[in-house]
């Protein structure tokens, strides 16, 4: 079986689209583990491979299995202290009384995966409404957590409208939380209000603890998002959406709908996502579902350039193959020309020494992005997709 093919199966397997048992019995007439684990390593599958292939006993060369033994026990022990510091928070917030919603990361993975410390996490992500951004600062600056960057009242001001959301670190653990007051930067239009996700969230079990997160339906629009920001460029991103649908009981699909009806780039990367997760994972989707991706036609190139990448997992999308998911997603010629314009502008926000020196770098920066990007070729861009 070629590397990918096996890397495909461990997705279903993860996502619960398929029995372990297919995916553990693939193992023993196996031989290409380099390919497999840099892939896996890459799409965010590697500790759930790992581990699979220690319950099995598989031999394996002894420089894959030392790396992957590393990379499994940093996963492991992110997961704790990520875990731990999600329910201290939570405490912190409701203490506070702000309301939050943790989005991705390991609430999620606990909600939606059977094994939730397989599921990789590098930090934490938390949703607040922007109203309460000064406040929740202030405590978790008493809770140890500082920005990762040193900025005055105007740059913070400046950062804050573009990026909405701030880095931050704890300093006795180095657990990376990530603040948000919107699901998507500036930069995209892909918009969901943050409000609505956060007056509606739900109280669920971590751990045995009491945290706040989204509505399932809100999990589902919230990876979405996430997803189509980032081109689909991870396989587990997919994994996400699909055992989101898996586990998600009676969804609330005409809620899911109406709430971008007035969208419609939020409506093309939901229904991108779940053409994908029906595609790949084989997600079963509801006749409404099927029948609103089936006449989205610019759904077609997105998706094949996305499933022609997992068919070669492990390497990244390119600037021209992220910028024609992107335009894609927009409706109209005006709409594709407005949303590049706006992508190829926007500060330098997401690195940090750059916001840090001042919005004369900010355009300085822009300036060199614009030159980067016009090596793309507009036309096939903006051409209907």
């Amino acid at each position: 079986m070629p590397y990918a093919d096996l890397l495909h199966l461990a997705a279903l397997a993860m996502a619960g689209s398929c029995p372990k048992t297919v995916l553990e019995k693939s193992f023993t007439k196996f031989s290409d583990w380099e390919n497999l684990f840099y892939a896996s390593w890459y799409e965010g599958l590697l500790p759930y491979i790992y581990h699979s292939i220690l319950k099995k006993k598989i031999n394996i060369p002894d420089h894959l299995a030392d790396f992957s033994n590393t990379v499994y026990r940093k996963h492991i022990i992110q997961h704790k202290i990520l875990s731990a510091e999600i329910i201290r928070i939570s405490m912190i917030f409701r203490a506070a009384e702000i309301k939050y919603a943790w989005i991705k990361g390991p609430v999620l993975a606990s909600l939606f995966y059977s094994s939730p410390e397989l599921r990789p996490s590098n930090d934490i992500d938390l949703l607040i409404k922007e109203i309460d951004l000064k406040n929740a600062l202030k405590v978790l600056g008493k809770a140890g957590y500082l920005p990762f960057y040193t900025l005055t009242d105007s740059q913070q001001k400046i950062f804050n409208k573009y990026n909405k959301h701030t880095f931050l670190m704890q300093q006795k653990n180095k657990a990376v939380l990530e603040l948000h007051t919107a699901v998507a930067a500036w930069e995209y239009f892909f918009r969901y209000p943050a409000q609505n996700i956060v007056d509606s969230s739900i109280t669920v079990s971590f751990y045995n603890e009491k945290v706040s997160a989204p509505r399932a339906e809100d999990s589902l629009l919230i990876s979405a998002i996430h997803g189509a920001m980032h081109a689909w460029d991870k396989i587990i991103w997919i994994c996400d959406s699909a055992a989101i649908i898996k586990k998600i009981k009676n969804p609330d699909w005409n809620r899911i709908f109406n709430s971008v009806k007035n969208l419609p780039e939020t409506k093309n990367a939901l229904e991108l996502c779940l053409a994908l997760a029906s595609g790949i994972f084989r997600s079963n989707l509801p006749e409404q579902a099927q029948k609103s991706v089936a006449v989205n036609s610019s759904l077609k190139n997105p998706v094949r350039r996305i499933t022609e990448r997992i068919a070669r997992p492990g390497r990244r999308f390119n600037l021209k193959n992220r910028a024609k998911i992107y335009t894609a997603l927009e409706p109209g010629a005006p709409g594709k020309i407005l949303f590049f314009l706006r992508w190829m502008i926007t500060p330098c926000i997401h690195d940090i020494e750059t916001v840090s020196a001042g919005p004369f770098f900010f355009w300085i920066y822009s300036i060199i992005r614009i030159f980067r990007l016009t090596r793309l070729n507009m036309g096939k861009l903006l051409k209907k997709n």
